[in-house]
């Protein structure tokens, strides 16, 4: 989302980022099938327009050949499930690992579990090929970066489209066995551009979040006395999430506490800093919870501390569930938020500002509640599962190419040729 910043509370470098050139589009840009750009020319119908059987000849296989993390295992199932009621056929592919993270039974899709052990397992290989034979997709999604080498390395992959998802841990430097590059971040695109990824092989696809806003979950299971404002965090645990910074600014809101969700490496550390700051006892160490969004719509303020984020999944979360936003002037947070008006905006690593802004949030009910219905506008707008997943068929349609039946080249990045395809509907 495009947006100018006249607020003369950011620094220079904030403002850089807020009012020009991180938001223009790439010169070479790949189409974007979002939906503040409107989509593609050859866009198809609306999502309420095609649910049911008018996209069944779409089919896309999903690869999970490792353990993902916790906000994937959040994700896939959602995508699957609202890709399936649009009437995208698909097949999953999982190992044991991945399959006991997931919730793939309540999917409603055909899904195979393989092994693939870690010393010569053949056999697994060998019934990854004989899916993809049988199933014949357009396209196979893979999640985790095993998942993208053992697909490559099928015989049977080489008339697919690889596409491979992006993260922000994820190098687009090692997804060169990939034919796509998806991102749930126009940033995350532009940095795989910027690392010499041709524009018509990466793609910005919208992230899809709980659309409904869900029953509150009770402060009481999370063991959180009355009388105190909750602020709620989530996402991984990281040195880039800066959650050290909102533990700090904790510290000057004795009224408040703190919900952080997720895991990773930074959490033993965020420990010892809230039992040092004296806050241990206002921040709820809640781990990976299956029931984010009943967790989001129980809490008062979401708060986005990060150093450094690329797509902003926790602002759009938020705002799903009408929940007002404070965040970090980030790549992400810069794109989204229009600030004070679908969120608050401030300053990195500044405890003592990003306090003061929770602060005035919490002190203007007015203001809250502006915040909080205008976050809300703004993920319907561009966020909800309609909008997300015809931005996904817009996508799919654009590659197939199927009302003209194109051929165009989808060259590797070192401009080589990619090998041929058997399909005609597919584009080669």
């Amino acid at each position: 989302m495009v947006r100018e910043n006249d607020d003369e509370a950011v620094n220079e470098e904030q403002a850089s980022i807020l009012e020009g050139e991180l938001l223009t589009p790439l010169p070479d840009g790949p189409p974007d099938f979002a939906p503040a750009a409107g989509g593609t020319e050859a866009a198809v119908s609306a999502y309420e327009e095609v649910r049911g059987g008018d996209c069944d000849s779409y089919r896309l296989f999903h690869a999970i050949l490792d353990a993902p993390a916790w906000t994937e295992s959040l994700s896939i199932p959602r995508l699957v499930t609202a890709l399936s009621a649009a009437g995208v056929r698909q097949r999953v592919v999982a190992t044991p690992r991945a399959g006991q993270r997931l919730n793939l039974q309540a999917c409603d899709v055909e899904t195979s579990i393989l092994p693939f052990g870690p010393f010569f397992d053949f056999r697994s290989g060998a019934a990854l090929g004989r899916t993809l034979l049988e199933f014949q997709p357009e396209i196979a999604l893979t999640w985790v970066p095993k998942s993208l080498s053992r697909a490559g390395r099928r015989p049977e992959s080489r008339d697919i489209y690889l596409a491979s998802m992006l993260t922000p841990g994820r190098s687009a430097r090692r997804l060169k066995a990939a034919d796509l590059l998806i991102g749930e971040g126009r940033s995350l695109v532009r940095r795989a551009s910027s690392e010499g990824w041709p524009g018509d092989r990466v793609h910005f696809l919208p992230p899809l979040v709980e659309s409904t806003i869900a029953k509150p979950m009770p402060r009481d299971d999370i063991g959180t006395p009355a009388g105190r404002d909750v602020l709620i965090s989530a996402g991984e645990l990281t040195v880039s999430a800066g959650v050290e910074i909102l533990i700090e600014a904790l510290a000057a809101l004795d009224y408040c506490e703190l919900w952080l969700v997720g895991s990773g490496k930074a959490l033993t550390g965020l420990r010892r800093l809230a039992d040092r700051l004296s806050v241990s006892e206002r921040v709820r160490f809640l781990g990976e919870r299956s029931d984010l969004a009943s967790l989001y719509a129980a809490a008062d303020l979401a708060v986005v501390p990060a150093r450094e984020d690329l797509v902003g999944k926790p602002i759009i979360e938020a705002w799903a569930q009408t929940k007002p936003v404070v965040a970090t002037a980030t790549e992400a947070a810069s794109r989204l938020i229009e600030n004070g008006l679908t969120g608050l905006l401030v300053q990195l690593e500044n405890p003592t500002e990003l306090a003061r802004a929770i602060d005035a949030v919490l002190h203007d009910p007015l203001g809250f509640d502006r915040l909080s219905l205008e976050g809300r506008k703004a993920f319907e707008a561009n966020y909800s599962e309609t909008k997300v997943v015809s931005a996904w068929l817009s996508f799919f349609h654009w590659l197939t190419g199927r009302e003209t039946r194109e051929t165009l080249p989808l060259p590797e990045p070192d401009g080589a040729t990619r090998r041929p395809v058997k399909d005609t509907d597919i584009l080669t």
